[in-house]
């Protein structure tokens, strides 16, 4: 069947590799508008009221295992356990924000609340694990026993969260603004969808990506795939309901960012999180949305006050569901907070990741792992928060006690005093004194005033040292904070640089090892454990008993020096780079290849500069090979990508490019690109069309080029200066 787009961009491809299309009709929405770098080496089930992933038992299909985001499993992982395999990316994961910068508020330091993408984060179903790639954009699956890649998929962007698998398929979204549907045996597409109006590509953080990127991924449930695009509400963001197996539209909720006179600041950021009724939309590092599923109408938006109701710097994009209630993970606490109506109450739990089991919950402090009663502790929180909000009111009122003001000014009449009786001036110190008397007698009764206020914070700061260990079963000593889970009875631990077992009844350690980074992501199935670290590496640790593993490969190819043979065309595109880089005058900053071909030029520019290079290539063959050779290099999607793009528009953004070349133009002689357009792309001042051929380039090609160029340049309206 032809390819066609319907108008909110599903594409959807059958069996035999034909793209098929679903029209999208004005009652549905009316206002439309090669190898990776590898090294191989050698719980109760929580019962919620949230909306669950139908799983079998041993599968952990979503991050944190299912919709409620509890991070819970009744799977059993047994201690010890031996290290299996481990997936080390050519660069690490590269956040779509910056994290901490040491900021101190009212004395405590400001911490990201915007995490989800510092990690490789996992989801694993039927014996295979699947993440996506911040550094490359691919999508992987490997064997679960032996790390081995069964399969790789490229988008066109940065992928920030994990896979979601539901019915044999795999469901990702990508900075390059596409929802994605992939068959889960052989990483096909099935389907993909465009979530922003247009293609539109600007730069961040050193890549090219959708003014629109998909950075919630996709919670499936009950046959509907669930994600929020954009991430500025001036520009509008989205939310979409799909078909999962098709990808055809349910709603589209658009309007959003203009609702409230355009002040709504919604930014679908991080793992969405579903109940049979309501969708909830985390929103950058503000506290999450709540929608309606069947109609994708915002339902609540809570905002309670920090200094009151929240009890503290709260929101972010960490959350989950427990009963009734949404937990959001914040700065210092985990904030509870009603799903249907927003409003605190249950608890206010001490904790910078929890997990639960039943009535049982688990949290890290920073300080320790907590084994807690759920109820019994929540109960207390509500207590010490009462205290908390009474002291800190009370502290405030002291911060203004008008005992300060009459202190200083007695304060100041000593001084005085003192000065007058130093130098003999008897008048002065007895009006001295008759002012110092009257001073006194005012200050004494507010200082007793303000005595009795600072007695009555001491006695509430002993009450709360009264109620602390309301709820708590066990502590262990532990400042590792990076993620928790529960899995059948054994508690799961990631701090920097070492992930910890514990046993979820007592708090006695089971087993440790030793990782690189921080440990951020942590999940289990069929008697392995998977941790994921800031590093960008992904370990695999089985459960000792399961001696019927097959044997782990020792090791991966290492990065290659130059992933293209050598042939007739190797001198032609080594003395290309070095004239370009010589007559552009810069090896800094980025540049463009159109007409990227196999990516050699684009590889032999960047070896020899620090420029990141982004080629673009019309035909998806040779998209395809080029990047699974520069993949073998370390360099893709750190310093090299290429995207799969019709020429006759480049989406990029306007001005970016320092340099601008064309692998096509070396073989052909002929320049791709409409000029007019990709002049548009060029940095004003300093920047670069470098359109020249070497002595070793074919005749043909000369002479196609010597008719071609001087009108393609002329096109652009650039000076001499700028085109070369």
């Amino acid at each position: 069947m032809a390819a066609k787009e319907w108008r909110d961009n599903v594409i959807k491809v059958d069996s035999g590799g034909q793209e098929q299309t679903f029209q999208q009709t004005a009652s549905l929405h009316p206002r439309s508008d090669g190898a990776p770098i590898t090294v191989m080496k050698a719980l109760p089930c929580l019962l919620l009221t949230a909306a669950l992933l139908w799983t079998a038992r041993a599968d952990w299909p979503t991050y944190l295992h299912d919709n409620s985001r509890v991070g819970n499993t009744d799977e059993p992982l047994k201690a010890p356990l031996a290290a299996r395999w481990e997936f080390i990316s050519p660069a690490a994961p590269q956040m779509a924000w910056s994290g901490e910068d040491g900021r101190m508020v009212e004395g405590l330091e400001l911490r990201n609340r915007i995490r989800f993408d510092d990690a490789f984060h996992v989801a694993i179903s039927g014996g295979r694990v699947f993440f996506g790639s911040t550094a490359d954009g691919r999508v992987q699956c490997r064997d679960l026993a032996t790390g081995k890649e069964v399969w790789a998929f490229f988008t066109n962007g940065p992928v920030r969260l994990a896979p979601t698998l539901s019915a044999g398929r795999v469901y990702v979204g990508s900075d390059d603004g596409y929802a994605y549907c992939l068959d889960a045996k052989s990483g096909a597409l099935v389907w993909k969808l465009r979530a922003g109006p247009n293609d539109e590509r600007i730069l961040a953080r050193g890549r090219m990506i959708s003014r629109w990127p998909v950075r919630t991924g996709l919670l499936i449930d009950d046959g509907t795939a669930y994600f929020g695009a954009g991430v500025f509400p001036h520009e509008n963001i989205f939310l979409y309901a799909v078909d999962a197996a098709t990808g055809k539209l349910q709603w589209k909720n658009d309007s959003i960012s203009q609702e409230d006179a355009g002040r709504n600041d919604l930014s679908p950021q991080g793992y969405l999180l579903a109940t049979k009724e309501l969708l909830f939309v985390p929103s950058g590092r503000a506290l999450s949305v709540a929608f309606d599923r069947k109609t994708g109408k915002q339902i609540n938006k809570p905002a309670p006050g920090w200094r009151g109701d929240a009890g503290g710097q709260i929101g972010g994009s960490q959350a989950m569901l427990i009963d009734d209630q949404i937990l959001a993970v914040g700065e210092h606490q985990i904030l509870a907070l009603d799903q249907k109506t927003g409003k605190t109450g249950y608890a206010w739990f001490q904790g910078r990741q929890m997990t639960m089991t039943g009535n049982a919950g688990f949290m890290v402090t920073g300080k320790e792992v907590i084994a807690i009663d759920r109820d019994k502790h929540a109960e207390g929180t509500r207590e010490r928060h009462a205290i908390e909000m009474a002291a800190g009111k009370i502290s405030s009122s002291l911060r203004k006690h008008p005992a300060l003001a009459e202190l200083k000014k007695v304060t100041k009449i000593e001084a005085d005093l003192k000065a007058a009786q130093k130098a003999g001036k008897q008048a002065e110190v007895e009006t001295l004194q008759r002012a110092l008397a009257a001073a006194a007698q005012k200050y004494e009764p507010l200082r007793l005033e303000y005595q009795a206020k600072q007695d009555e914070v001491v006695g509430l700061k002993k009450s709360l040292a009264e109620i602390k260990d309301i709820g708590i079963k066990w502590r262990w000593p532990s400042a590792h904070e990076s993620a928790l889970i529960h899995a059948g009875g054994t508690v799961v631990v990631g701090g920097q640089d070492e992930v910890v077992c514990l046993d979820a009844e007592t708090g006695k350690p089971l087993w440790q090892s030793k990782v690189e980074g921080d440990a951020r992501g942590l999940a289990v199935s069929d008697g392995h454990l998977i941790v994921s670290t800031t590093a960008g590496r992904v370990y695999a640790f089985a459960e000792a008993a399961l001696k019927d593993l097959p044997a782990v490969v020792e090791a991966s190819p290492k990065p290659i020096s130059d992933p293209f043979p050598k042939d007739a065309l190797s001198d032609l595109y080594a003395e290309a780079a070095k004239s370009i880089l010589k007559q552009a005058g810069t090896k800094h900053g980025f540049c463009l290849v159109l007409g990227s071909e196999q990516g050699r030029l684009a590889y032999e520019i960047a070896k020899r500069s620090d420029l990141s290079v982004f080629g673009v290539e019309p035909d998806e063959a040779k998209v395809k090979a080029s990047r699974e050779a520069l993949l073998r290099t370390g360099l893709y999607g750190s310093r090299i990508t290429i995207d799969h793009l019709d020429l006759s528009m480049v989406p990029y953004s306007s001005y970016f490019a320092n340099l601008i070349v064309s692998d096509h133009l070396l073989l052909t002689g002929e320049m791709p690109g409409i000029p007019a357009d990709v002049a548009r792309t060029l940095m004003p001042i300093g920047g670069v069309i470098c359109l020249g051929l070497p002595a070793s380039a074919g005749d043909l090609a000369k002479k196609a080029a010597a008719k071609s160029v001087p009108a393609w340049l002329a096109a652009t309206k650039l000076t001499e200066e700028k085109a070369k």
